[in-house]
């Protein structure tokens, strides 16, 4: 079963399971859930500058500032993990 429609690695059929096996490691041997908790309790996607203070977030493949109001809004990156 080819998880990929036509062979096109951006577009996943979303009919395709994962195998036992790859379940088994991603979720014991790899510990994956628990990577991706430390991510969102720790992102690498968001940072306070130094020079405003403001704190900025990773959006479009660049920094940018942060309104207060706006902080808790999920970003494209928040939103994929």
């Amino acid at each position: 079963m080819n998880c990929f429609s036509g062979g096109d690695a951006s577009k996943i059929n979303p009919n395709c399971r994962l195998p036992l096996s790859c379940a088994t490691r991603i979720l014991n041997t790899q510990d994956f859930p628990v990577l991706l908790v430390e991510l969102m309790q720790n992102p690498v996607w968001v940072r306070t500058s130094d020079k405003t203070g403001k704190q900025e977030k990773y959006i479009d493949n660049k920094w940018c500032a942060v309104a207060d109001s706006d902080r808790f809004k999920l970003t494209k990156i928040e939103g994929q993990v």
